[in-house]
């Protein structure tokens, strides 16, 4: 997945692994880690940069998406 900053002269790159599973008929539930990288050092996401996010997602109906996510430090 690729983050583009509003201005859109920045952008992150931003890989996900994950393990999920189907908690109802239309929810699916899953976590875990994603992995940032800017393409600008000094850009709006530099801070982003060699960074890491632990995360849990609730995807209803295949559509809405309701995620959490935590900087790790």
């Amino acid at each position: 997945m690729e983050l583009r900053a509003v201005e859109g002269n920045d952008t992150a790159k931003a890989e996900y692994e994950s393990i999920g599973y189907q908690a109802g008929e239309e929810i699916v539930l899953d976590n875990g880690i994603i992995f940032f990288n800017s393409s600008n050092s000094d850009g709006e996401l530099s801070f982003l940069n060699n960074t890491m996010a632990v995360y849990k997602d609730m995807i209803e109906g295949g559509q809405n998406i309701t995620t959490i996510v935590w900087q790790w430090k």
